[in-house]
């Protein structure tokens, strides 16, 4: 299996070292990564969108769907193989899991990486999963693949709102206000914004041969859940570069709480080190409907009024 890291931006790469502040904080949400940008689909409320002027952006109730879903710091210990959610009643940032489960048949929960196979036959819970995860070297040997393209340019803070909830999920206007962009009008400044993602394997379960679980759901109650069938290890990173010339860079920890770090312009060259620098963790996952194991979408909305 071979790792993607996807670059959307011109960043010149360089390895040196240099921040003026680093900052913890669990700002909403911590991710998804982060979701890709090319898993995401609107529905026809979205389909006049203009993706490169967005802060025109109408007043409207905007839904978008996915099939790779972001890990964020506030689900992490409900994320891993075999759990199960209702799809309607989910959202990016507060997925809505079953409780009560009761397995009947274990399952085959799997990792591949460089030449490495590592499998186990158990029961879903947390502590299968991450078990398996913490035995993953952080220095995974990769054949890097990278694609470069511009750095998406926002033009107001309203945009930088809009894009980055519809995209991936986190609200990265509130990194320059906690409040968000509401109470910010008169701010006029414009961004760019940078993106790295790094995918070096995944942890997923091979399908039960009977009856999985003891529950007696409805067959529509079934067709309204996901079982989380595959798990994407790896890193991901935000840039954002405002017309001051202010840097921020985001990152985050191996439970998906996010590191911000600020500066001056001069930061911008540190943006790959710190993104190398972060441990291995979930990124996205991938949910399969419980009554057919078909991929299912999860379907979420970015609210403008």
């Amino acid at each position: 299996m071979k790792p993607k890291l996807l670059l959307l931006s011109a960043l010149a790469i360089t390895i040196q070292y240099s921040c003026n502040e680093v900052e913890d904080q669990s700002v909403r949400p911590q991710t998804k990564e982060t979701i890709k940008t090319d898993s995401v689909k609107a529905d026809s409320t979205s389909d006049s969108l203009d993706w490169y002027h967005l802060e025109n952006v109408k007043p409207l109730d905007y839904n978008f769907y996915t099939d790779r879903i972001p890990v964020y710091d506030v689900s992490y210990n409900n994320i891993y193989v075999g759990n199960i959610l209702y799809v309607d009643a989910s959202t990016l940032q507060s997925p809505k899991f079953v409780s009560g489960i009761n397995y009947l048949e274990k399952l085959d929960i799997i990792c591949e990486y460089d030449a490495n196979f590592l499998s186990v036959t158990d029961l879903p819970s947390y502590e299968v999963t991450h078990n398996i995860i913490n035995k993953l070297p952080n220095d995974i040997e990769q054949n890097n693949v990278f694609s470069t393209s511009s750095p998406e340019k926002l033009n107001s803070l309203k945009a930088l709102h809009f894009y980055s909830e519809a995209k991936f999920g986190m609200p990265l206007d509130e990194v320059f206000f906690s409040d968000g962009y509401k109470n910010h009008s008169k701010d006029n400044r414009e961004f760019q914004l940078y993106m790295l993602y790094l995918n070096v394997c995944h942890v997923c379960m091979d399908y039960p041969m009977g009856k999985l679980l003891s529950n007696n759901f409805s067959d529509e109650e079934k067709a309204n859940m996901g079982i989380i069938s595959s798990i994407n290890i790896g890193k991901t990173g935000y840039m954002i570069i405002d017309s001051d010339n202010n840097c921020v860079i985001i990152t985050f920890e191996s439970d998906g709480k996010a590191i911000i770090t600020r500066g001056g312009i001069e930061l911008k060259s540190s943006f790959s080190t710190l993104f190398s620098q972060q441990k291995l963790r979930l990124i996205d996952y991938n949910i399969q409907r419980l009554s057919d194991y078909a991929l299912t979408e999860l379907k979420y909305h970015v609210d403008m009024r």
